[in-house]
């Protein structure tokens, strides 16, 4: 079950409020790092659930024992963690700026294991330009980072048609401008299929210049 404490900083972060997230961690004793280890609750047929972990369980080691394989895994046994799973990638959601920068100056970054949704990620998706130049001035957002589809950043950026976006990570080395997706599809392909002219000579120009 979800926290007291989690339900009022996820309340915090959906209303954008940067007065009672901090009045809350302090009334609550809340240390920023112990908000890495909260979890987002989603509502799905008016009960609260946690997001759940869509990616392959983590390889057992050579000491752990496979008696308890009956049982099935949990949710601890999954090695991904999405950013919309965290306070942070919430707070990228909501496009709150604010909030950002306040998780950013106490430390917290845009971590997630390979295949994993990321902060960056988030922020492209909710076309939040903004926050995107933010998290790859500060986050160590990683631009060759994919998703379980094994999408980029950029990749994300052309499917949704931000052209301005796409046009600042175009701009970064190790951007994956000639990358391939899950269905062997790049960059051109995907706004080739979009029809998006103006989104192909923002690419063409960087993969020239590249």
């Amino acid at each position: 079950h979800i926290s007291n404490e989690e339900s009022l900083i996820y309340a915090a972060v959906q209303s954008d409020n940067i007065e009672m997230f901090l009045e809350i961690m302090k009334v609550r004793e809340i240390k920023f790092e112990d908000l890495v280890q909260y979890r987002s609750p989603v509502v799905v047929e008016d009960e609260q659930h946690y997001l759940p972990c869509s990616y392959p369980p983590k390889k057992k080691s050579v000491l752990e024992s496979d008696e308890d394989d009956s049982e099935g895994s949990s949710d601890d046994d999954y090695a991904c963690k999405n950013a919309e799973d965290t306070v942070f990638g919430r707070a990228v959601e909501k496009n709150s700026i604010s909030i950002v920068n306040l998780l950013l100056d106490n430390g917290i970054t845009d971590n997630f294991p390979e295949g994993c949704q990321t902060a960056l990620h988030l922020a492209i998706i909710g076309g939040h330009e903004i926050l995107v130049k933010i998290l790859l001035d500060r986050a160590d957002s990683r631009l060759d980072q994919t998703n379980g589809r094994l999408q980029t950043p950029l990749m994300m950026a052309v499917m949704g048609g931000h052209v301005r976006i796409a046009n600042v990570i175009a701009q970064h080395r190790g951007a994956g401008l000639l990358r391939d997706d899950f269905e062997g599809m790049t960059i051109l392909h995907h706004a080739a299929k979009l029809g998006d002219m103006k989104m192909l000579k923002v690419l063409r120009m960087a993969i020239i210049s590249w």
